[in-house]
């Protein structure tokens, strides 16, 4: 059986009585976006006082926690803040919340609260589990990316380690989040392409056997960890979605870089 503490602070911070688990100090920075048992413990902490309650029914109410921080936990940390605006907004000179559970917020919250230690339910580890990409190959520039997965929330977000590319508030419909990708490094490759379109017309002149194609095929060649997949030059890229219980692990899919480029 777990050990908890019960604190009953008053008079010069002002602060309700709170029933907290003593074990676990807030160990990182946390804002929007962020995932994980730390958040899941802040939402266990604000929902313990009604006036900085994260919702007040479904994702984020008490009982019901995530791991997930959105925008209504900001909200609700916004709240907190205000609340003790003494001891977490003066010091730094701030008037207003940020949201954002820095240093000072944080030591506040370990000296005078702790948190919650308590393990997510069952219902709280559903985070998604990615079937499939559609289409595997991606060869086109504008066209729909769709990502089919288990354990879709209303809203998603979806990452990719191209450049880090990041799509938020994605609405699931039948089990799938579909966008398009930026891949703005391939638009910056086609623009240096086009700017060298006298140099290839001078080559083909000289040697047919040198169009665009050649060319095209002598870029791709140039990207750090080009593959040969299906007789084709493509780039792995892994897809991670999130939901407001976490992440899924990656999944692969590629990007076919000389059609891309074409």
């Amino acid at each position: 059986m777990k050990k908890f503490l019960i604190i009953l602070l008053v008079g010069i911070c002002s602060l309700s009585a709170f029933v907290v688990f003593a074990e676990t100090n807030f160990g990182q920075n946390l804002s929007m976006g962020s995932s994980g048992t730390d958040v899941f413990n802040l939402q266990k902490l604000l929902n313990s006082d009604s006036e900085t309650q994260v919702s007040d029914s479904g994702e984020g109410s008490p009982g019901k926690e995530t791991n997930y921080f959105g925008k209504k936990t900001k909200t609700a940390l916004e709240k907190f803040q205000t609340k003790y605006s003494d001891n977490v907004l003066k010091p730094l000179g701030l008037t207003t919340a940020t949201g954002f559970l820095g240093q000072t917020t944080r030591t506040f919250i370990n000296e005078h609260f702790g948190t919650t230690t308590e393990e997510t339910s069952t219902e709280e580890k559903k985070v998604p589990v990615i079937k499939a990409v559609k289409p595997k190959f991606i060869s086109k520039l504008g066209a729909t990316t769709t990502i089919i997965a288990d354990h879709l929330s209303e809203t998603n977000r979806s990452t990719n380690n191209i450049e880090l590319e990041t799509y938020d508030d994605l609405v699931a419909e039948d089990g799938s989040v579909s966008f398009i990708l930026k891949l703005s490094f391939i638009h910056k490759l086609k623009n240096e392409i086009a700017l060298n379109n006298d140099v290839l017309k001078k080559l083909q002149e000289q040697d047919e056997s040198l169009g665009k194609e050649f060319f095209l095929n002598m870029v791709a060649d140039t990207i750090q960890g080009i593959e040969i997949v299906d007789g084709k030059k493509v780039l792995p890229i892994k897809f991670v979605v999130s939901n407001f219980y976490g992440d899924s692990k990656s999944f692969k899919a590629y990007l076919d870089i000389v059609s891309l480029l074409r």
